[in-house]
C-alpha cells in the first residue's frame, strides 16, 4: 500500500511538472528589453497561445504586487491552461519587476506605451511556428490595453477578464470616494478639465494620512 501511494504521488507530480515547463522570452524594444515566460503544455510542438496583459499598478507577470498582493494568480491560471494544451505568455510590463530598466520617467509614460509593447509581443509570438491560434487576454486595466492592441495587430481571439464597464475617470473618482474621499472632488475637477480638452499644467499637492501612512496620490 505504501509503495502504491508513493508511486501515485510520483506520477501525479511528474504529470503536473510536465505541464508547467517555463521558457524565457525577451522582447527587444527601442527603449529597453521586456522579459517574460512562456508557460508551455506537455505537448510543446503545437499549441494555442494566450498572451496575458496584466492589470494596473506594479503587478508582475505572476500576478503579485509589492503593495501587498502575493497571489500568483496569473501563474496559477497559466498552469491550468497548460493542462489543457494551451500555452501562456506572462510578461513584466515596462517599469515593473524584471522589465524595470525599460521604464521611462513616469511623467513621460503614457497609456499608448503599454499598447505598443503588447502589439510587439503579439508580433513576436506570431513568428513562433508552434502557435496554432493566438489569443490576447487582458485583466482589469490590461483588458483596455488588449482591446486597443488587437485592433492594430492580428489575433485569433480576444478575452476581457474583469474589464472596466465605465470610463476610467468615473472609476477612479468612485474608488477615491470609497478609499480616500478627501481627494475625490480634486480628482473630479481635474477630469472635468480633461473632458473639456483643457491642458493641465500643474496638479495641486494633496496630502492625507491614510491607513497609517502618508500618501500624495494626486
Amino acid at each position: 500500500m505504501y509503495r502504491l501511494l508513493t508511486l501515485f504521488i510520483f506520477l501525479f507530480f511528474n504529470n503536473v511538472l510536465s505541464a508547467q515547463t517555463e521558457e524565457p522570452v525577451t522582447l527587444h524594444t527601442a527603449t529597453g528589453d521586456l522579459y517574460g515566460s512562456l508557460i508551455l503544455p506537455a505537448n510543446k510542438n503545437k499549441f494555442d497561445l494566450v498572451i496575458l496583459q496584466v492589470g494596473s499598478g506594479p503587478t508582475d507577470r505572476k500576478g503579485n504586487n509589492p503593495l501587498g498582493v502575493t497571489a500568483d494568480s496569473y501563474l496559477m491560471l497559466a498552469h491550468e491552461l497548460a493542462k489543457n494544451n494551451i500555452a501562456t505568455l506572462l510578461f513584466d510590463k515596462r517599469g515593473v519587476a524584471a522589465s524595470r530598466e525599460a521604464g521611462k520617467d513616469e511623467s513621460k509614460l503614457v497609456f499608448d506605451d503599454f499598447i505598443k509593447d503588447l502589439e510587439e509581443w503579439i508580433e513576436l509570438l506570431r513568428k513562433d511556428n508552434r502557435v496554432k491560434k493566438l489569443i490576447v487576454a487582458g485583466h482589469s486595466e490590461g483588458s483596455l490595453i488588449a482591446m486597443v492592441a488587437v485592433q492594430h495587430v492580428k489575433s485569433d481571439k480576444y478575452i476581457s477578464i474583469s474589464g472596466p464597464a465605465k470610463a476610467i475617470d468615473e472609476i477612479i473618482t468612485w474608488q477615491l470616494k470609497k478609499q480616500a474621499p478627501a481627494l475625490a472632488s480634486a480628482a473630479d475637477s481635474l477630469f472635468n478639465k480633461m473632458r473639456k480638452g483643457e491642458k493641465i499644467d500643474s496638479v495641486p499637492p494633496c496630502y492625507l494620512h491614510f491607513s497609517g501612512r502618508a500618501y500624495n496620490p494626486i
